[in-house]
């Protein structure tokens, strides 16, 4: 009888270890996972945005560009032309000479923000991030569900390839 009272012991005392080993290794992706996240929502937001300035950037270049090639000097390039001339005269090349350049500017910017997101490699970095974040979500659903110490080590051992694979974006 004693025996199995001892047994019975060692039983609990395996079952709490292992359910205080997946506490810990659930925390642990959790954790991994809230770093994961803020990344990817990082890079989102960072190609987002250099993706929204090359196109406003483009398109007020263009819109520009088109005007001044109208007959009379367009709407917007003539008020440019007079605003930035002391004269205040559409005959002056100096006038056009600004409202080409301003046209060059914003061409200029646009593409620097199209060459940063593309050098940058920051879709790419997303595309990762959020691939990262579903293989944590996924090993996490396992720890929740295993049932024995040799799932909870296959976990683990994932877990551990996970974070050599992806350390970029686990850190």
């Amino acid at each position: 009888m004693e025996n199995d009272e001892e047994k019975l012991g060692n039983v609990v005392a395996s079952d709490t270890i292992q359910i205080k080993d997946k506490e810990e290794l659930s925390m642990d992706l959790s954790h991994r996972l809230d770093i994961v996240n803020k990344k990817a929502l990082h890079y989102r937001k960072l190609n987002t945005l250099l993706l929204v300035v090359a196109l406003t950037l483009g398109s007020f270049a263009a819109v520009l560009a088109g005007d001044s090639s109208s007959k009379e000097g367009g709407i917007i390039a003539l008020k440019i032309a007079r605003a930035t001339t002391s004269k205040g005269s559409t005959d002056s090349m100096e006038g056009w000479r600004n409202v080409y350049f301003i046209i060059a500017v914003l061409s200029f910017f646009g593409t620097v923000a199209t060459g940063l997101n593309t050098s940058l490699k920051i879709a790419e970095h997303q595309a990762k991030s959020v691939v990262c974040a579903g293989m944590l979500d996924g090993l996490l659903l396992e720890t929740q569900g295993a049932k024995t110490s040799d799932k909870l080590d296959k976990v683990r051992g994932d877990f551990k390839k996970l974070l050599i694979d992806y350390a970029d974006y686990t850190r």
